[in-house]
Parts: C-alpha cells; sequence; structure tokens
C-alpha cells in the first residue's frame, strides 16, 4: 500500500515481489521504501502500480497529484539487480494543487517502457521513454470541481489509442474506444472511489463501503463476492479484486481485497485467507480486529488519513 508521503507499507506473503540482493531471500522490506521521494508532512502522493513480467516485478511506479510521476525499474545483471530510476519521462508539469493529476497506467504493449495518466478534467495523456513527451489520448470532458474523473481502466491499447473506461466522482463510467458500453450507480454527489475490471463487466465501490457490479447491456450478472461494509462515513480508499489460482478452493480463488484512508484492510471471498491460521501464519505481525458482527479486517496501526492506493501480486506457481 501506498501512503501520501511516499512510503510502501508491505502486507501479506510478499517473497515473491523481487530479490533484490539476488541471495533467494526475501529482502528487508525497507529496501522496496526509498523507491520515490518522501514528501513527508506533504501529503501529495495519489497512486501506484506495478508492472509484471515473467512471474515477476519488473517495475514500479508512483504519482503524486500534482503532476509528478516517478518509475522505477528493476534491471537483474546475473545474481544481482540494479535499480534504474525515472526509466520513463514525467508528464513534464506541475499543477498548482495535489488533486489534479489521479492515476497511472502501466502501458502493457510497450513493455512497462510507457504510461498513461488520467487527470481529473478527464484527459488522459500517454509518455514513452525517458525521452517521451506527453501525448493526449483522451480529451477532457469532467468537471474537475464537482464531477472529476477519477479512474482509468483499460481493456487494450494500442499507442495512444485506447479501449477501456473513465470512472467519475459521482459514478459515470465514460466508455473509450470499442469497450462495451457499461451503465452504473449513479449519485448526485461524488463518493465513489474506484472502478476494477472483471468478468466482462466491472465492480466499483464508493467512500462509505457499498460495492457494486455492472456488466454490458444482456450480459449475465458477475458472480464474484463483495465486502459487505458499511462504514456510515466515507473513509474506503481503494480495493483490488484478487484472482490467485493457488486459492481456487477458497471461493474460486476470486476475492476483493479493499483498503481505508486509516490503514485498515477488509476483504471477501479468496482474500479472506489472509485472516485464516495460515495466512496469519504468514504475518503474525498482523492485528486482526473482530467486529461485534463477527467479521475481521486487518488494521496495521497507522489510525490517520493517509492511505491513497493499494495493488496486490500473486506468485504464480509454476
Amino acid at each position: 500500500m501506498l501512503d501520501g508521503f511516499g512510503g510502501l507499507h508491505e502486507v501479506g506473503d510478499i517473497s515473491g515481489f523481487y530479490d533484490l540482493n539476488g541471495n533467494s531471500v526475501l529482502d528487508d522490506p525497507a529496501t522496496t521504501r526509498g523507491l520515490f521521494p518522501y514528501t513527508s508532512p506533504k501529503d501529495v502522493y495519489v497512486d501506484f502500480k506495478v508492472y509484471i513480467q515473467d512471474n515477476a516485478v519488473k517495475a514500479v511506479m508512483a504519482a503524486a497529484g500534482d503532476g509528478r510521476i516517478y518509475t522505477t525499474r528493476f534491471n537483474k545483471v546475473g545474481a544481482k539487480t540494479t535499480l534504474e530510476k525515472n526509466f520513463i519521462a514525467d508528464l513534464g508539469i506541475r499543477f498548482n494543487t495535489v488533486d489534479v493529476l489521479r492515476e497511472v497506467e502501466f502501458d502493457n504493449n510497450a513493455n512497462g517502457n510507457a504510461y498513461f495518466a488520467l487527470l481529473s478534467d478527464g484527459a488522459v495523456y500517454r509518455v514513452e521513454g525517458k525521452s517521451g513527451k506527453p501525448q493526449l489520448a483522451v480529451r477532457s470532458f469532467a468537471d474537475p470541481s464537482d464531477n472529476p474523473a477519477i479512474d482509468l481502466e483499460i481493456l487494450k491499447s494500442s499507442g495512444k489509442n485506447i479501449s477501456g473506461y473513465i470512472l467519475t466522482a459521482m459514478g459515470e463510467i465514460k466508455t473509450l474506444g470499442d469497450a462495451p458500453v457499461l451503465a452504473g450507480p449513479v449519485s448526485d454527489i461524488p463518493i465513489f472511489k474506484n472502478m476494477e475490471l472483471y468478468g466482462g463487466g466491472a465492480v466499483l465501490a464508493d467512500g462509505f463501503g457499498e460495492f457494486y457490479t455492472v456488466v454490458p447491456k444482456g450480459a449475465k450478472p458477475l458472480d464474484i463476492p463483495l465486502p459487505e461494509l458499511d462504514f456510515g462515513i466515507s473513509v474506503l480508499q481503494d480495493f483490488k479484486i484478487q484472482v490467485d489460482e493457488s486459492h481456487a478452493g477458497f471461493f474460486g480463488g476470486v476475492g476483493i481485497i479493499a483498503t481505508t484512508t486509516l490503514g485498515t484492510l477488509h476483504t471477501s471471498g479468496a482474500a479472506d485467507f489472509f485472516l485464516t491460521a495460515e495466512g496469519l501464519a504468514r504475518r503474525p505481525d498482523l492485528d486482526v480486529v473482530t467486529r461485534a458482527d463477527g467479521t475481521k479486517y486487518i488494521d496495521l496501526g497507522i489510525n490517520f488519513n493517509i492511505i491513497r492506493a493499494i495493488e496486490i501480486y500473486i506468485m504464480k506457481n509454476n
């Protein structure tokens, strides 16, 4: 998980994340810190992404809301791995506030050597390589004050041409390219936080912990276990859908992990493995809290509004 200062927080069994020193042993988690400038006490970071290739993390990227984008690539040379920072150019602009740049996505068709960046007005830019210049991929369409664009989901891309979706804070879903049209719940206030593609449709979540599924017209409803949360206040920040073949017997290997701004983790389906005895044995330092209704969640002990994004990496068994 990424916090607003640029710090990374590891949760779960992450031995497959990367062996930076080449000794086949999980490195001290502190090695994953310092990949990006640490800005405390300024809360500026908004998003974090990993690029997976050949069953390993090859690169990571973090974005600050004022337009700064930091990339780090892991270059394997024999038994050693070197870190290549800023291997993709940033946007080359600094905004006056930290709520303009909303999300970044690696371009999987460029071997992780390019990214797309979503701004609050709905505009999307693509940047490739260390000397690349921003290319406009999607023109602005959203009201950044009342209904900003908050999430970009890509089905496929070719250069700066995108097929996918952009979610706004009121729940409107803009279709890009030839992607099937999705229509979900909308609100008259900006409450939505994230959207993730799954099974020909998508899952949406609002800040209060309500989850929704959307599919193209005429398609079957999605079969996915959703977290049953009701925070009462807007604290949910981000979520990811977990598809873990190693736990196929556990809700079909599909589940959701959601994080709040306070650093609590909430799960459903296969992600509930985190809360089993076996799951907790891998990270005995995690604090599991049981609610009055018997449901459980993980509390990282952060207790203030600072967590901004979560990424999941599942090591596949060869």
